[in-house]
Parts: C-alpha cells; structure tokens; sequence
C-alpha cells in the first residue's frame, strides 16, 4: 500500500479555535471519505498527486455534486498545507477535471 500520513487527523488538531467546529467536522468527513477512495484504490492519501485527484473526481462525478466536491477538495489542499506539502488541488489538469464535472 502507498505511503500514507498514519494520522491526518493530528494535523487537523492545529485548526482547533481558528475555524469553527461544524467546518473542522466536515473537513474530517471530506478527508475520511477521499482516505477510503485513497486505500480502496491503491493511491496515497498524502500527498495526493494531481493525477489522482483527477481519478478521484471522475470516479465521484456521478456520486457527488460538483459544490461537495470542491468542498472535499478544500480538506484536501488544506491538510496538505497542515503537512507543508505543495497542494495538488491548483493543478491547471484538476481544476479542469472540476469544470468537467
């Protein structure tokens, strides 16, 4: 199994006071729910590459609303920048992938 961050939710533990509960617990939810796509597909949840982010937004365009998917990707780029990792979600070919969906 690719690398993984053994416990993300460390990192989000930095967030607790400067954002409001209801967001840390969607952040949490988006992350667990991108964790499980990650693992079921043999991909690393951190750091994700921008060509997995593109798969993962394909294999969700049919499940989720492109508003819920620019949400898990917010979690996403934020929990990289918790880890100081580049954030693959500014990548040009997933921001175009977002516009497909």
């Amino acid at each position: 199994m690719p690398a993984t961050h053994k416990n993300w939710q460390s990192l989000f533990q930095k967030l607790e006071g400067a954002y409001s509960p209801a967001t840390l617990k969607s952040y949490a939810a988006d992350i667990r729910q991108f964790e499980a796509w990650s693992i079921a597909t043999g991909n690393s949840l951190l750091p994700a590459s921008p060509e997995n982010l593109i798969a993962y937004i394909a294999a969700m365009t049919d499940v989720l609303s492109a508003a819920t998917m620019n949400r898990r990707l917010a979690a996403i780029a934020k929990l990289h920048a918790l880890a100081g990792l580049p954030d693959p979600t500014k990548a040009e070919d997933v921001r175009l992938a977002m516009r497909r969906m």
